[in-house]
């Protein structure tokens, strides 16, 4: 599901309510991902899929398996089988003056320590702001090249009788 997530997906563009957006757009487009890859599964009349994580404009989302949405209330969140020591240390660094990559660098190291499925490498992954997405918008825009003016399909060939 991750390479897919990865290399296929192509999540739409959040408009209007994230909340509403989350759960109505951003999921159907992710099942219908899915489903053409073979990966979503129905088990009793429903339909299955994986847990992950989505951080959005500046919020943190966990979809969970049966597509259900959830914001959670402390800004951080963990899954996978190592979430309850990861949510143990990201408790309790929430006080300490850490950056963000030292918490979560202290919560994969509690979670490879208390459990035998989870050890590293770990890879750290960071988005562009949302400014600096503006900003290579804006580059893109003006390094683009102007076409010159198009000739009708059916102009006649200089020299050829009509």
């Amino acid at each position: 599901m991750g390479q897919l997530l990865h290399h296929s997906f192509k999540a739409p563009n959040p408009k209007g309510d994230l909340d509403r957006f989350m759960t109505t757009r951003f999921v159907n487009k992710l099942r219908t991902c899915l489903k053409e890859a073979g990966w979503a599964r129905k088990e009793s009349e429903q339909e299955k899929a994986g847990t992950f994580l989505v951080g959005v404009h500046g919020r943190l989302f966990i979809v969970y398996g049966d597509y259900q949405v959830a914001e959670p209330a402390d800004g951080y969140a963990a899954i996978g089988c190592g979430n309850e020591f990861a949510l143990g240390a990201l408790l309790a660094t929430a006080t300490a003056n850490l950056q963000a990559r030292e918490r979560l660098t202290a919560a994969l190291s509690a979670a490879s320590h208390h459990s035998t499925d989870v050890c590293e490498p770990f890879t750290f992954t960071t988005a562009p702001s949302l400014s600096e997405l503006y900003e290579v918008q804006a580059r893109q825009y003006q390094d683009a090249a102007v076409p010159g003016p198009r000739k009708p399909a059916d102009a006649v060939k200089e020299g050829a009788e009509p």
